[in-house]
């Protein structure tokens, strides 16, 4: 046999007996859901990636890149559903550039020549800011107020924020706002100047991010009138008939020009008008003519001070004029003591009110001092329980006052002389008397009402959930009814209010709202007007709402739990195969993350996670293989080269004939 011969006939024997290629199959090919998603950053862009059709020896591949090039395959996570399928998660973080990018996937089969790639544009644009703002429904003239704002990014840096703000007036005038704080909590303050007009103000705010992209909020608010106060009204004379007063009336405008408020007066004796009409003048006192009281009887002084935009104060206080000296007593200039009905049995050593055998006969006058009389200047009340009467009269007597069987008494000095009173609450008739070495010179008599004491307490939940709804309790528990204002604030700006009206020992449950974003709420109960309430406040935490996730992670074997918002309690259940393996009460922390480990056997399973709280519940589920532990098998023998030691010896021979020839 020829060397050409033998060389053919070892060629043939090597085709004969190599193995055979797979060929391409037209029915397989690589599948991607879509070519293009628009999404933003901080969401989460979910796809499955497969080859479809027959395939030995399947590879799945991708590539990330950003706009600009740039490698970001750590923003994929790829989860094997199968060996010809693949589940990627692209999430872009803040920060990240906005724009086109580009995810390949590469799907091959090897031994049987199938290769495709697959290109997707992943399209993420720019969100916003978002801004609320929550601030009263109504401010006053020249007081300052506070607007509580929420400014946020949700895809990008906060700090890279710029924040303006701008408060124009009904007629479009610009009002200087400062803005303090820090994004995504920021207060807004100003304050509308005295003389601005009354009515609708707007608020706007705006932001533009790092990116350009820019968003506003509008908040509108009325501006109403500050009524006028009253701060001072009094008599100046002597409550006598036959004797004449003058009225003194003081007043300030919070929002304007004393000058501009007006004074009407009213007084009225017994159902006479004495007098009607303005005070003259034009600053915060005036004072009225003198007016002469014509008879004894109840003397009603009625105030009313308006200023030009309407707001009106009113205030009156009621006196008693006493019938004038030297009438049907009988006595000399400076009358003898007059006892008044319900004058107080016993007295002084004797020498006050009524014995058991009839009226007291009159005094014998053993000085000058005798003809003094005993004046009422003003009737105060500093405390609850407490009140001080101030009188005038001759140096050196005693002016005496008694009330619920008890006395109270104040040397006069300097023509004057304050009696302070410990008294019950509630309407008290007093009786004021003038000794001199025990014997009365002049009484008076009138009625107060001794203000009790009003206690407010309010209470509360200690936390609440941003935008949810809870209760607040609110009591009396003083000794005097009173009307109530609950407000409730948030960085110093009011967000709600209520007003009621509480009896001694009551309560009642007030539902108020929470705000939409986390912080520290102020909640205070007082009493308008009354100095002598006891107030109370609170504070309650608003955290964020509660929001739990779950993942089932194949690869980790093991179901992630988290809360993306608030703390809260969650139960958690998971799921093989339809079979619980695991149920637990589970505590989430704001911001936490907590994993649970899966326990199963060999074999693919489909593992289902659900977390339920009293809100909802959110479930998650996949596919987990758990491998089957093999041992190493002993190597063995490749048969097809026994096919091929023929061939391989021909081959040799020919080539050492060749050279040996």
């Amino acid at each position: 046999m020829s060397r050409v011969m033998l060389l053919s006939a070892a060629l043939s024997s090597l085709i004969l007996i190599s193995p055979p290629v797979e060929p391409v199959l037209a029915d397989t090919s690589l599948v991607v859901p879509f070519t293009h998603v628009k999404t933003s950053r901080g969401e989460t862009v979910t796809m499955s990636v497969r080859i479809s059709g027959p395939c030995s020896n399947p590879i799945l591949s991708y590539d990330f890149t950003s706009p600009s090039g740039e490698d970001f395959g750590s923003r994929v996570i790829a989860l094997s559903k199968s060996l010809t399928e693949k589940i990627l998660k692209i999430r872009l973080e803040e920060g990240d550039p906005v724009g086109n990018y580009t995810l390949k996937v590469f799907g091959a089969c090897l031994g049987s020549g199938f290769s495709d790639s697959k290109t997707v544009t992943i399209e993420v644009v720019n969100v916003v800011p978002s801004i609320s703002a929550s601030g009263p429904g109504e401010v006053s003239r020249g007081a300052e107020f506070r607007v509580s704002l929420r400014v946020e990014d949700p895809d990008g840096p906060e700090d890279a924020l710029s924040i303006h703000a701008v408060l124009r007036s009904p007629s479009g005038e610009p009002i200087p706002v400062s803005v303090s704080g820090s994004p995504p909590n920021l207060t807004a303050s100003a304050e509308i100047p005295p003389g601005y007009p009354l009515g609708t103000y707007e608020l706007e705010v705006s932001a533009v991010d790092a990116d350009g992209g820019s968003s506003s909020s509008r908040l509108e608010f009325l501006v109403v009138n500050s009524p006028p106060q009253i701060t001072g009204l009094s008599l100046l004379g002597s409550l006598r008939e036959g004797e004449e007063v003058v009225v003194r009336a003081c007043a300030s405008d919070p929002d304007g020009s004393p000058e501009d408020l007006t004074f009407t007066l009213s007084v009225n004796l017994s159902g006479d008008v004495l007098f009607e009409g303005t005070l003259p003048g034009d600053g915060e006192c005036r004072e009225s003519d003198p007016i002469r009281l014509t008879r004894p009887g109840e003397l009603v002084v009625s105030l009313s001070v308006a200023d030009p935009d309407g707001g009106v104060a009113e205030k009156s206080v009621t006196s008693s004029v006493r019938g004038g000296s030297g009438g049907d007593s009988g006595g000399e200039s400076g009358g003898r003591p007059r006892r008044s009905p319900g004058w107080p049995r016993g007295g002084i050593g004797g020498e006050l009110g009524e014995q058991a055998g009839g009226p007291q006969a009159p005094t014998p006058k053993s000085s000058a001092r005798v003809l003094g009389q005993l004046e009422i200047l003003s009737v105060e009340y500093p405390s609850p329980g407490v009140v001080e009467i101030t009188v005038s009269g001759p140096e050196g007597l005693l002016a005496v006052a008694f009330c619920d069987q008890r006395a109270f008494s104040a040397e006069i000095e300097g023509g004057r002389a304050v009696i302070r009173m410990g008294l019950d609450p509630g309407e008290r008739r007093i009786y004021l008397r003038l000794l001199d070495l025990g014997r009365v010179l002049d009484s008076e008599e009138l009625t107060v009402r001794v203000p009790g004491v009003v206690d407010l307490a309010v209470s509360g939940p200690e936390v609440v959930e941003a935008g949810s709804a809870f209760s607040l309790e609110v009591s009396n528990v003083g000794t005097e009814g009173s009307d109530y204002r609950l407000t409730v604030a948030s960085a110093g700006t009011p967000l709600s209010s209520f007003s009621g009206e509480l009896d001694p020992g009551s309560s009642e449950v007030v539902e108020a709202s929470a705000p939409e974003w986390p912080g520290t709420l102020s909640v205070c109960v007082s009493s308008p007007g009354d100095v002598n309430s006891s107030n109370d406040c609170v504070e309650i935490d608003v955290v964020e709402p509660l929001e739990p996730y779950v993942e089932v992670d194949p690869e980790g074997m093991a179901v992630v739990v988290g809360s993306s918002g608030g703390p809260g309690e969650v139960r958690l259940t998971v799921l093989a195969d339809g079979v619980q393996v695991i149920e637990e009460e589970v505590s989430l922390e704001e911001g936490g993350r907590l994993e649970f480990p899966l326990s199963l056997q060999p074999g693919r399973h489909l593992v289902r996670a659900v977390v339920s709280w009293p809100g909802g519940s959110v479930e998650d589920s996949a596919e987990v293989e758990v491998a089957q532990e093999t041992r190493a098998a002993p190597a063995l023998l490749d048969h097809s080269l026994i096919y091929l030691l023929p061939a391989w010896i021909l081959i040799a021979y020919v080539f050492a004939r060749r050279r040996s020839g």
